[in-house]
């Protein structure tokens, strides 16, 4: 995914990414990112990130999507539904599902 944007602190993909985890996360929205996962360094050490992108950069990034990224970004968006179907349907604990595999997953992004 290539997002026209400056990077001072985090690159367009890894804010997008940190999004995507606040879902994961029982996020539901840009506004809970500094409150639940820029807090809890077991989900940032679960995905690789020393620490979150702050909600209002998130933000900028999000207004700096094309149509085609938002398109990328649904893609990635119902796989994580598929999988969170699963996890449901096999009564795996969510949002620790195969944290292994959610990396893959944003890996693509």
């Amino acid at each position: 995914m290539k997002i026209k944007q400056k990077v001072i602190k985090h690159t367009p993909t890894d804010k997008v990414k940190d999004l995507l985890i606040n879902m994961m996360a029982g996020g539901h929205g840009v506004a809970d990112i500094n409150n639940r996962v820029r807090v809890d360094k077991t989900i940032q050490l679960t995905f690789g990130r020393r620490v979150f992108a702050e909600q209002s950069t998130i933000s900028g990034t999000l207004n700096a999507c094309t149509e085609k990224n938002v398109l990328e970004l649904a893609g990635v968006s119902i796989t994580l539904n598929q999988i969170h179907k699963l996890a449901q349907a096999f009564q795996v604990n969510w949002p620790h599902f195969a944290p292994n595999e959610m990396c893959l997953i944003l890996g693509e992004i």
